[in-house]
């Protein structure tokens, strides 16, 4: 099997899934029927809903496009699952992190933001009136059942199987400019070893937008028409942060630094809700 029919196919199962994603889910479904599945169909208020959501998220924008990718022939470290820590101490990262998630909190007070999160306004009751502990379990939920696998299908499996033959990492990441850390940076950009400054982090940001954004790009169109029936500041939000989330991917080489700002903008929209009643 050619790498372009593993493609081929690799984004035939993505489209499937993705489709059965939206169907099991509101507006388009009538019965939450993950969660009856998963026994939770009988949960108080609109937790089925909610057990359906987090649970069609996890099998069909995880374990089935895992399964798929890896059948097809690539490997798990070609989904960028590595945990890298190179942005830990990158200060153009956090002041990424800074202007969305401040842009986040003025966001979040505007109607059509608090009329549509928490996607469970039960447990977004449950969580002001009995304790914080509910919004703790919330957001162990939503980062491992929702956020984790959005970020492995869109800027993991995705990403990966555009850029990357199945199962050879050499021989395209040489090609792509992703086998090594980019040039300009560490050393070659005059930083003392062990140490990153602001000049060698935006060389090293620089050098990245010579890799393939282009295909690191094209999955935008999939996370921004899943935004579609909310908020239309989301949406537009969407486009922006799926073009810095393939960005970062290609400069880090890992979906960890865009599982946290997603996983962060997430909480932080739900949490400033729920303390404002």
């Amino acid at each position: 099997m050619t790498s372009q029919l593993r493609r081929f196919i690799l984004l035939g199962g993505i489209t499937l899934a993705i489709s059965g994603y939206v169907y099991l889910n509101l507006p388009l479904a009538q019965v939450p029927w993950i969660a009856r599945v998963l026994g939770l169909g009988n949960l108080p208020g609109d937790l089925p809903w909610y057990a359906n959501r987090f649970g069609s998220a996890f099998l069909l924008m995880g374990l089935v496009p895992m399964g798929l990718f890896r059948l097809l022939g690539w490997r798990w470290n070609q989904a960028y699952l590595r945990p890298r820590g190179e942005f830990i101490t990158d200060p153009v990262y956090w002041v990424l992190v800074a202007g969305f998630l401040g842009v986040i909190a003025l966001s979040a007070g505007s109607p059509p933001i608090r009329g549509f999160y928490p996607f469970s306004k039960t447990l977004g009751e449950m969580a002001a009136q009995d304790g914080w502990g509910y919004f703790l379990i919330h957001g162990v939920l939503y980062v491992g059942l929702y956020y984790l696998p959005w970020e492995i299908l869109f800027r993991g499996i995705l990403i990966g199987g555009l850029i990357q033959e199945p199962g050879s990492m050499t021989r395209v990441e040489a090609r792509a400019g992703l086998g090594r850390r980019p040039a300009g940076a560490g050393e070659a950009a005059g930083e003392v070893p062990g140490r990153r400054d602001g000049k060698g982090s935006l060389r090293a940001w620089k050098a990245s937008l010579a890799g393939p954004l282009g295909l690191a790009g094209v999955q935008v169109l999939p996370t921004v028409l899943l935004h579609i029936n909310h908020p239309f500041s989301e949406v537009a939000g969407a486009v922006v942060f799926g073009l810095v989330a393939g960005l970062m991917v290609v400069r880090y080489r890992s979906i960890l630094p865009v599982l946290v700002l997603h996983g962060a903008a997430g909480l932080l929209t739900d949490g400033i809700i729920i303390a404002a009643g």
